[in-house]
């Protein structure tokens, strides 16, 4: 597909994201435990072009979409952004490193040298929410933040680790090291550069930070780094609170009555852009709840073909993709392709990139 044609199906895209609506907030019967979709038009398939610009230092780029690399582990890595143009992002190590950036109290780091280790040009690499900045590793354990929507660039302090984007992509969260094994999770304005120590989450782990600056603080994978934590199959405890650890509210998700089989391990995937559902995932199933009262609103089913995964939200809708590699099973890999969960019929691919691609949706996680 050529590049107007890219052009008009992004441009289709964006405007979907801000009109197409899931049911699921809007109250379906509970008993029912489905979430209604409005269907969305096929928008068409991504494809590298045959020479793609270089990400301007001096100009605005556009609202991102997508960052990907067409191959699986080599090769270069593409920016999509909202006009359809596709910006090619600098190659690691084609440029001096740049000097490392103290943490806030800390003494200045020492330059790491050029091949202490190479840096995966996709890990850590993400697109906020709307769109507006690029976060991307400039070189080991350094991390750039671009505003695409102009020249802006921020750059985190040495070591610290981008974690997750708020919902409206003002903040971003990442972890720090305080030496050893210890951790902190700071937020950090993008637009001021300012930094607020987390201290919520207690016995918890941080989940996000919602649009209205609130902490969701979700069950923890594993034990606490102090304690073990005793766990109920099938039952998580959410709470929400301020950055500073006060609790706002508090729910409770019970998925015991509908588990395909008891034991399963559970976790947080992910939170809707607006705060009111939380995506809770196990081996075999994921579940949509209300973060407000923690009931059940659907269980969110893939279509039974190979290849098939609950990606997570995007703003407030299910995004599904589906990855075929060779030998699992398919004897050839097939396209990546993203599509809005449809419970009442077949997912709509909304993206379509090559085959074997390393993709990145605009978003709060980095995946």
């Amino acid at each position: 597909m050529g590049k107007p044609a890219v052009r008009r199906a992004v441009l289709v895209y964006a405007g979907l994201l801000g009109v197409l609506a899931s049911a699921a907030c809007g109250g379906a019967p509970r008993e029912q435990t489905t979430m209604a979709v409005t269907a969305a038009p096929r928008l068409g398939d991504i494809r590298p072009p045959a020479s793609a610009i270089p990400l301007p230092s001096d100009r605005a780029a556009g609202d991102g979409i997508a960052v990907y690399r067409p191959g699986r582990t080599k090769g270069p890595v593409y920016l999509l952004t909202s006009t359809g143009t596709q910006y090619a992002l600098p190659v690691l190590g084609d440029t001096a490193p740049p000097s490392p950036v103290p943490s806030p109290g800390a003494s200045a780091a020492e330059p790491l040298p050029p091949d202490a280790y190479e840096v995966d040009p996709m890990f850590g690499v993400s697109l906020s929410p709307d769109g507006r900045y690029l976060a991307r590793p400039v070189y080991p354990r350094l991390t750039e933040i671009r505003d695409l929507r102009g020249t802006a660039v921020l750059r985190l302090a040495t070591g610290e680790l981008p974690q997750a984007w708020s919902a409206d992509g003002s903040r971003l969260i990442v972890r720090v090291a305080d030496g050893g094994f210890k951790e902190h999770y700071v937020a950090v304005e993008i637009r001021t550069g300012g930094r607020t120590t987390l201290t919520a989450c207690a016995g918890l782990e941080l989940g996000a930070v919602l649009a209205d600056g609130l902490v969701l603080c979700v069950p923890p994978r594993g034990n606490m780094e102090d304690r073990f934590v005793p766990r109920v199959a099938g039952v998580a405890d959410f709470r929400v609170e301020t950055l500073d650890g006060q609790v706002r509210r508090e729910f409770h998700v019970d998925l015991r009555d509908r588990l395909k089989e008891r034991g399963q391990p559970m976790w947080f995937q992910d939170v809707s852009a607006d705060g009111r559902q939380v995506l809770i995932s196990m081996l075999e199933q994921t579940f949509a709840a209300s973060a407000e009262d923690g009931s059940v609103l659907a269980e969110v089913v893939p279509p039974s073909e190979p290849g098939w995964l609950v990606a997570g939200f995007r703003g407030d809708q299910v995004y599904l993709q589906r990855l075929v590699e060779a030998g699992s099973p398919s004897p050839i890999s097939e396209p990546v392709v993203y599509a809005v969960w449809n419970p009442r019929g077949y997912p709509e691919p909304q993206l379509t990139f090559p085959a074997g691609a390393q993709v990145r949706l605009t978003g709060r996680a980095f995946f």
